[in-house]
């Protein structure tokens, strides 16, 4: 996935196919899966916070099983929704690094203000619409290993797919709102 995200945003940054060669390619996926990695951890750490406190309230509350389970599933949602405004909110810092400009995560939370509410509309966009996805396919059980296996495959990549052309368009976005705010401070 590495791979494709980095020459998918070489190619919608740039607005044109980036001739790398091999060992820059590379060079740029690992730094690249690094980065992933370290917005992973950093949002992990608060959506497994909001999943331990929401499962201590469910433990400490008197609810009867259908709403243990109805509440469990809301606090997953909400676990979820905010991991996914966090990282749309913090990966920007992607598609700048494939463009040659590393940012910071402070810079890209200040740089991501412009579409916060639009964030907080995809994060639960992207629990809803793959759930609806697997769970359409689980439900086929009549089409066999092989095809559930294939259109579970397909479903994953199409939402990752997705969610890079979002961050691609998001980052081109940002750099056009900073193109025209700059010459208005001149006049």
């Amino acid at each position: 996935m590495a791979l494709f995200a980095v020459r998918l945003f070489s190619y919608l940054i740039s607005h044109q196919q980036a001739a790398y060669d091999t060992a820059k390619f590379f060079s740029a996926v690992g730094g690249y899966i690094l980065r992933v990695f370290g917005l992973f951890v950093a949002t992990a750490i608060v959506w497994f916070a909001v999943l331990f406190l929401g499962f201590q309230l469910l433990l400490n509350a008197e609810l009867s099983p259908q709403q243990t389970s109805y509440m469990a599933y809301a606090t997953s949602f909400l676990a979820f929704c905010i991991f996914g405004w966090l990282w749309l909110r913090f990966a920007v810092i992607l598609p700048a690094y494939v463009a040659g400009q590393p940012m910071g995560m402070r810079a890209a939370w200040q740089a991501s203000r412009s579409y916060k509410y639009q964030a907080i509309f995809l994060s639960i966009a992207y629990y809803v619409v793959p759930a609806v996805g697997l769970v359409t396919v689980a439900s086929a059980n009549q089409l066999g290993g092989v095809v559930d296996a294939a259109l579970t495959t397909l479903i994953i990549w199409v939402f990752a797919v997705l969610k890079i052309t979002t961050l691609a368009a998001i980052y081109d976005r940002m750099l056009s709102d900073q193109e025209q705010s700059i010459p208005d401070a001149f006049d």
